[in-house]
């Protein structure tokens, strides 16, 4: 990844900085968490969501390298939600990371967007952040994103099938 790249050229050892990067990440998830539940719901649903979230087994058990893209991106998701609901300009940047640093977690955020635009009121603002966010996604790891969606519509025989095989 990039990220682990960086790191190497600078000489520092990746697990141990994961080490120390995942509670500090996971601290960012769980605000962002109570932030964006507060914002759609209340204090209680946001307090108990949290508390949930904190004794969760996977909080004490899950570190691994791979672990750490998805507690990323999901800081980036929660906090572009609140951003999209308080119809902030600043939700496209972020979210337009979330598929560069964690392309599966970008499915489910851009299925929700698809609903907003769908069903909510504000529709030319939900299509200007979309795109937005699909651009700059693009930008970054465009060749990484075109190089997955392939492996996928293949794996899932979806094109590359001819009738012979089939």
């Amino acid at each position: 990844s990039y990220i682990s790249n960086i790191l190497y050229l600078l000489n520092w050892d990746t697990d141990q900085i994961l080490y120390l990067f995942y509670p500090i990440l996971s601290i960012f998830v769980g605000l962002a968490l109570y932030i964006t539940v507060k914002e759609y719901f209340d204090k209680n649903s946001a307090f108990f969501g949290f508390l949930i979230f904190s004794l969760s087994i996977t909080q004490f058990l899950a570190y691994s390298a791979y672990f750490w893209k998805m507690m990323a991106a999901t800081v980036l998701i929660l906090t572009s939600f609140y951003l999209i609901n308080k119809k902030s300009w600043l939700a496209v940047p972020i979210a337009g990371f979330i598929g560069p640093l964690h392309l599966p977690s970008f499915l489910p955020f851009g299925l929700s967007m698809a609903g907003k635009f769908l069903f909510d009121k504000s529709r030319v603002y939900t299509l200007i952040t979309g795109l937005g966010v699909i651009l700059i996604a693009l930008s970054v790891s465009g060749p990484s994103v075109i190089g997955y969606s392939s492996y996928y519509t293949e794996n899932l025989g979806l094109i590359g099938q001819d009738a012979e095989s089939g």
